[in-house]
Parts: C-alpha cells; sequence; structure tokens
C-alpha cells in the first residue's frame, strides 16, 4: 500500500480538520484524544491540535482501521481534484 501521509514532517490538525478529512463524529474523535497514547496536544482550554500521522499509527494499531482510512483520503482527495 502506498503511504500518502508524509513520514517525516508532522502535520498538525484541529478537531474539525480531522473531523472533515476522516468523517468522523466530533464526539467519537474527543474519544479518540482522551484515550491513552492519543497524539494529541491541548493549547489553553478545550483546544486541541492532533498529529495526523500518528494518529493514523495509533487507530491502525488499536483498530486495524488504516486501510479504511487511506481509502477515504484517496476518495476525499479525488473529489477535491473534481470539483476545482
Amino acid at each position: 500500500m502506498k503511504n500518502i501521509l508524509s513520514p517525516t514532517r508532522t502535520q498538525w490538525l484541529s478537531v474539525k480538520q480531522f473531523c472533515d478529512r476522516y468523517n468522523l463524529k466530533k464526539d467519537h474523535v474527543y474519544n479518540l484524544i482522551h484515550s491513552e497514547g492519543f497524539p494529541a496536544k491541548k493549547f489553553g482550554k478545550g483546544l486541541y491540535r492532533i498529529d495526523e500521522n500518528g494518529a493514523i499509527e495509533f487507530i491502525d494499531r488499536v483498530f486495524n482501521w488504516k486501510e479504511e482510512i487511506v481509502w477515504k483520503i484517496q476518495k476525499n482527495t479525488k473529489k477535491d481534484i473534481e470539483t476545482e
């Protein structure tokens, strides 16, 4: 499987960006954020940033969903290209 995420650069996403990119509900993402070992940082009062590469690896390790998430990224990227 082709690695479509950059292995060297950390990309920090807001909760909303992460929800939109992976088609997840906000409450599910917050549950992930509060899971032990999930790669997220809290800034100020309730402002979180998620390490995208780390989150994908965490989800793959815990839930074995990596292929499904990569498929969603490719699908969303294809939609973006078609709308341009």
